[in-house]
């Protein structure tokens, strides 16, 4: 665990869930709620790529690497709602 790499992705995965938490309760709007889901999918990511590192056998690497780029997917579409909404109100 003292790898700095591993320390980087935990924290990284730590602030984006709390950030995307803290900004959705003090202001449930909808480009906040798509930044919610941004920074969730992110944290999921992020994640993935813990395991990635944390995994020793190279097939146990692959499925998390799948699990990585699927993921990834995702991160997409709720950055894009929330540059549209933000900010609100749109003419």
């Amino acid at each position: 665990m003292s790898d700095p790499i591993i320390i980087v992705l935990v924290l990284t995965a730590l602030l984006n869930f709390v950030l995307g938490f803290v900004i959705f309760a003090h202001n449930r709007t909808t480009a906040s709620g798509w930044f919610a889901l941004f920074t969730a999918f992110l944290g999921i990511w992020t994640i993935t790529m813990l395991g990635y590192r944390l995994s020793t056998e190279p097939e146990l690497a692959l499925t998390w690497m799948r699990f990585a780029y699927v993921s990834a997917i995702f991160i997409g579409l709720p950055f894009w709602y929330t540059a549209w909404h933000f900010p609100e109100p749109r003419p």
